[in-house]
């Protein structure tokens, strides 16, 4: 004797279309596309992944499906190229294109000047792309207290060597305290933090004055100071 077993629970069925995209989530789908030119490689089931991971970038999975938001930007990419390359003779396309709002924000991406790096998606981090604005400041004190770390070390490092040059001797660094790895316990010595526009200031005024930095003895110390 066969037991039926239970049917399963359906799974929540969305209606086609039932969710209509904001001018915010057009917005970010062409500046996704835009970005990630890479992920459509022309190999068999490309388009497919990048158009599901520039989905679940978007944060619209359950909303949405991929083959609605391609459907989306191949409708933009149309009605673009239309308006770009209209027939001859039509001289009021001009204030047709004024009309329909996303034109310019098109013509930015079809041109290749609408990528941005941090839009840039993997199948693997796609789910993470809302958040990487949150971590750009950390990024960026991160990045400060690095080159903080390289100019003191090269400071201390050629002013260690010219002592060492001039006393005949060679001077070593005490081994690093326990758990705590020199270049990161230098950094800590640093009590005051550059601000942004110090560091580009310093990277600019470090560039242009290479000349200072002739590699003889006592240059580099002056040339820092």
């Amino acid at each position: 004797m066969i037991t039926m077993e239970p049917a399963p629970h359906p799974l929540p069925h969305f209606p086609e279309n039932s969710y209509k995209m904001t001018e915010e989530d057009v917005k970010r789908l062409i500046e996704f596309r835009a970005s990630n030119e890479a992920l459509f490689t022309g190999k068999r089931n490309s388009a497919k992944i990048a158009w599901s991971t520039i989905l679940k970038g978007l944060g619209l999975e359950g909303k949405l499906t991929a083959d609605q938001i391609a459907k989306k930007w191949d409708n933009l990419r149309t009605k673009y190229k239309d308006l770009k390359q209209p027939y001859q003779g039509q001289d009021h396309m001009g204030g047709v294109v004024e009309s329909w709002p996303w034109f310019h924000i098109m013509d930015e991406a079809m041109q290749g000047r609408l990528y941005n790096s941090n839009l840039v998606l993997s199948p693997e981090t796609a789910g993470n792309a809302g958040h990487r604005g949150n971590c750009q400041p950390n990024q960026n004190q991160e990045n400060t207290d690095i080159l903080e770390f390289l100019i003191k070390t090269e400071m201390e490092d050629t002013v260690a060597a010219e002592t060492a040059a001039d006393d005949g001797g060679v001077h070593t660094e005490a081994p690093p305290p326990e758990g705590i790895p020199m270049g990161w316990r230098r950094m800590t010595e640093c009590s005051y933090k550059m601000s942004e526009q110090e560091t580009e200031r310093m990277i600019k005024l470090r560039a242009a004055n290479e000349a200072l930095f002739t590699g003889r003895k006592h240059s580099a110390k002056p040339a820092w100071r």
